[in-house]
């Protein structure tokens, strides 16, 4: 079923919505709904669909949950319809900014394992560990993890 509202146009798909919503010449968005289920919770993942450069990226929107696992961050990559996506740093539980829990380091390795690509969207400033500083350094070295402070930012640089 279509629905338009003004510059939305809304699809219902199955138990899920989309939306395409106008952006810039090039530059097109799409708002997804998708219901995405784990063993011990269930919850609705927001996300944008965003073409920028001929590369798809997939956006996690502020209103997500928190992510508190590897395997909920792994079923939620797996679901996404692109293979670049962006999450921003509040979507994060706080311990994967304390690299000695290991979180980061299992999430990012299963981002490298599955040949994703992913931005963290956000200030990380707060964050002062001198360890953590260093490992999103090396990170913005390449364009496969990146931490950027605004979606546009590491669009750009995972679009590259």
């Amino acid at each position: 079923m279509l629905i338009r509202t003004g510059d939305k146009l809304t699809r219902k798909h199955g138990d899920g919505m989309c939306q395409l919503l106008r952006g810039q010449p090039n530059y097109y968005s799409v708002r997804i709904f998708a219901d995405i289920s784990f063993d011990i919770r269930a919850f609705k993942m927001n996300y944008l669909l965003h073409a920028v450069n001929d590369v798809s990226i997939a956006e996690l929107t502020k209103e997500n949950p928190v992510i508190h696992t590897a395997q909920e961050f792994l079923e939620i990559m797996m679901n996404l319809p692109a293979d670049t996506f962006t999450i921003y740093h509040e979507t994060l539980d706080d311990a994967f900014f304390d690299l000695k829990s290991g979180l980061a380091g299992e999430i990012l390795q299963k981002v490298v394992n599955y040949s994703r690509r992913l931005g963290i969207v956000g200030d990380v400033t707060p964050y002062t560990s001198k360890s953590l500083q260093d490992f999103i350094r090396e990170c913005n070295r390449s364009n496969t993890i990146v931490f950027m402070d605004t979606f546009e930012e590491a669009a750009r640089r995972l679009s590259a």
